[in-house]
């Protein structure tokens, strides 16, 4: 664990369970900037950032993500061949430690839809392309010795949600609960949660849990014990999850809110951020 300016060292010392009673970092997208999402609390991602998954999409910096009467819009557009769309990632602004975090939103329950609402820790190496991640510091380990835990992960192909979690010996189908439900289900708004301590890593929908990973082993501790998280919201389409794409655009993810409440420090109840 890096050194917290003022605090401990030791996730050993989280009160299991303690959360602050606020969020002390939340975004209701209210405080949007030209409609576009708070600079001050989310980067973007730009260009086609992983190809290796088949995803059509390229990831713009302006028109594709929206404040849009409180909520967060993300919108894939298609020109001709051209298929453009958002993601956005806190890796440039924000890092969370353990604690709690919920997004409310809902998905387009489409063929060819892949909206993800996920986390990478943050010694990530941006999959050695840093020009696709403008601000961010990325760091020297590789997915998926970096961590992953996906909190939302829609499949427009196979029409399920994926709650995972992912590090090195870890992989599909290990560590990973997906579940089908109607696409009428899935276009509905539900919350999303990640409960993170230093037993184990919690996902959960609607207060019902889906995967629960014990971090017991010394590769799940390189990943979720030594570093924070970074926040990625995004909006993929086609690829090896979303299948074949509709003719009818745009697809949508659009978000509520996004909220993190801290664990607290056993010692003296103080924020562990």
């Amino acid at each position: 664990l890096a050194q917290v300016s003022g605090g401990p060292t030791m996730f050993a010392l989280l009160a299991l369970g303690r959360l602050t009673a606020e969020p002390t970092w939340a975004d209701e997208f209210t405080d949007c900037v030209d409609d576009f999402p708070n600079p001050e609390k989310w980067g973007v991602e730009v260009g086609y950032v992983r190809p290796g998954n088949g995803e059509l999409q390229r990831y713009t910096n302006s028109g594709n993500a929206a404040c849009v009467d409180g909520e967060l819009v993300l919108s894939a557009r298609r020109d001709g061949d051209d298929i453009t769309s958002a993601s956005l990632s806190t890796l440039a602004t924000q890092l969370f430690g353990p604690g709690k975090i919920e997004m409310r939103g809902k998905v387009d329950g489409r063929p060819g839809s892949w909206p993800a609402f996920w986390a990478l820790g943050q010694d990530w190496d941006c999959d050695g392309h840093p020009e696709n991640h403008p601000g961010a510091v990325c760091g020297s380990v590789g997915w998926p010795a970096c961590g992953e835990i996906d909190i939302m992960e829609y499949s427009g192909l196979y029409n399920t949600n994926g709650a995972n979690v992912y590090f090195t010996g870890n992989l599909y189908p290990l560590g990973s609960v997906t579940r089908e439900k109607s696409r009428e289900w899935f276009q509905e708004y539900h919350v999303y949660a990640l409960d993170w301590d230093a037993r184990e890593i919690v996902l959960s929908v609607d207060g019902e849990v889906w995967n629960r990973v014990l971090l017991d082993s010394s590769a799940a501790k390189a990943a979720f014990s030594s570093q924070k998280i970074a926040l990625v919201l995004n909006l993929a389409v086609g690829g090896m999850l979303g299948g074949d794409v509709l003719e009818s655009f745009p697809y949508q993810l659009r978000v509520d809110y996004v909220r993190y409440f801290a664990a607290l420090n056993i010692a003296n109840s103080t924020v562990l951020v």
